[in-house]
């Protein structure tokens, strides 16, 4: 399996949408005080996911996991070097849209399994709700499953726009009406 960087998976995006957003900032200090890392007078980036304190290189995932109002609402973390901040994204939902390219190998992949990578660094506790390929560009909605409790769907997208209609009559559990009504769209049903 190949592993993408987040820089990487960044590079390629489109568009990055999320309902319901909120952003917490934290100091570099403060990540190292959570980890009882106190008095690290030396706190460096290593990478996108990652600080050191001192010799302990330390989350921003479990980090922003531990701070987060709830768990099941925790998007991604970020590290500014600039600002020595780390911010930890919460929301709703997410729509995002990845482009395509022939040299990308996370693009030969099956809708959802790429889908689900790109979860794994950019949306990392919301569930997969909707998982589509348009021309040459990767569509996937995500939500917090609780969300969607006592809710049946039913999913329409047609090249031009994406409708949901949803009723409470009707518990239809992890299965959608998924309906095409362009040639120039691929949808997965799951």
């Amino acid at each position: 399996m190949l592993i993408f960087s987040t820089s990487e998976i960044l590079a390629k995006l489109v568009s990055f949408d999320v309902q319901n957003q909120k952003k917490q900032l934290y100091s570099f200090k403060e990540v190292c005080d959570h980890f009882s890392f106190k008095h690290s007078p030396l706190i460096d980036k290593v990478d996108s996911d990652t600080l050191r304190c001192m010799t302990k290189v330390v989350s921003i995932k479990d980090f922003c996991l531990a701070k987060a109002e709830s768990s099941n609402n925790f998007i991604h973390g970020s590290i500014s070097e600039k600002n020595s901040e780390v911010s930890c994204l919460n929301g709703d939902r997410v729509f995002l849209k990845y482009h395509c390219d022939s040299n990308n190998s996370l693009c030969k992949k099956p809708v959802v399994s790429a889908c689900k990578e790109l979860a794994e660094k950019l949306v990392n506790s919301l569930d997969l709700e909707i998982a589509s390929v348009v021309e040459k560009d990767i569509i996937c909605h995500f939500m917090n499953a609780k969300a969607l409790d006592g809710i049946s769907r039913d999913i329409y997208l047609t090249k031009e726009k994406l409708e949901i209609t949803s009723s409470q009559d009707e518990k239809k559990g992890d299965d959608y009406d998924i309906k095409s009504s362009s040639d120039k769209t691929k949808m997965v049903e799951f």
